[in-house]
C-alpha cells in the first residue's frame, strides 16, 4: 500500500502532527488518549518511530496497522531512523530477529527459542 502512495501526500485537516516517537509505546498510547483515537482524529506521523525506546517493534507495527485500517486518516512518513544505516547504530542486527520472535511469539510457531538481552 505504501509503495503505491505518492511521495507528496494530501492530509485532511484538522490534523494532529506527531514526530519522533522512537519506540516509546506508552507515549504513543498517551498521545491517542489525549488527541483522540483513530479514526476520530486525523494524524500525521513525521517519522522516527524506532530506536532508543524498548518498544520499537510494537510501535511501528501499530502505526502500520492503523495506516492499513484508516488509510485516509493516518499519514506516516519515513524519518531518518527508518533506514538501515541509522537503525544499525541503535539496534545490533543480532538483536532484531530475536526481538521480533518475542513480540510476535514466533518462537512457539517456529519451535525454537531465543534469548533476548535487555
Amino acid at each position: 500500500m505504501l509503495q503505491n502512495e505518492s511521495n507528496v501526500q494530501g492530509v485532511r485537516c484538522p490534523v494532529t502532527v506527531c514526530g519522533d516517537i522512537h519506540g516509546q509505546w506508552n507515549d504513543l498510547i498517551e498521545l491517542f488518549r489525549i488527541g483522540g483515537k483513530p479514526p476520530d482524529t486525523n494524524y500525521l506521523f513525521m517519522g522516527d518511530y524506532v530506536d532508543r525506546g524498548y518498544y520499537s517493534v510494537e510501535t511501528v507495527s501499530l502505526l502500520v496497522c492503523l495506516k492499513v485500517r484508516y488509510k485516509d486518516r493516518i499519514t506516516i512518513l519515513r524519518g531518518n531512523h527508518e533506514s538501515r544505516q541509522i537503525t544499525q547504530v541503535y539496534v545490533p542486527p543480532s538483536n532484531s530477529f530475536p526481538r521480533c520472535c518475542v513480540v510476535f511469539e514466533l518462537d512457539s510457531l517456529l519451535n525454537c527459542s531465543f534469548e533476548v538481552g535487555h
